[in-house]
């Protein structure tokens, strides 16, 4: 079992051909770095990341479009290749687990 609940959130996005949608400015930031952290170990990877207030009325965009630039980025820099490699990991351990087979 997965102990983190983003790798479920993006893979039903996925599956069902979602969009995320991010606000212009961050609303929020992520404080639970440090050793005690249960999964986010060390200092803060996103020093930089600024919480603002959000302007109302809000205005909604007519139209948008996808970013693939800003999203290959967010696969490489954030999510990381961990992602899959922890998927990859899984499904061959259950792949083999069915097989009755021994990973070495």
């Amino acid at each position: 079992m997965i102990d983190s609940w983003d790798y479920q959130l993006l893979y039903s996005i996925w599956k069902k051909n979602g969009l995320i949608i991010r606000p212009y400015k961050s609303l929020c930031k992520h404080i639970g770095w440090g050793d005690d952290a249960t999964h986010s170990k060390g200092s803060d990877r996103h020093p930089e990341v600024e919480v603002k207030e959000i302007q109302f009325p809000i205005s909604h965009p007519s139209k948008f479009k996808i970013n693939s630039k800003f999203d290959n980025l967010e696969i490489k820099n954030i999510r990381g290749v961990r992602f899959f490699n922890y998927i990859r990991y899984k499904i061959v351990k259950k792949v083999y687990s069915y097989l009755k087979l021994e990973k070495k």
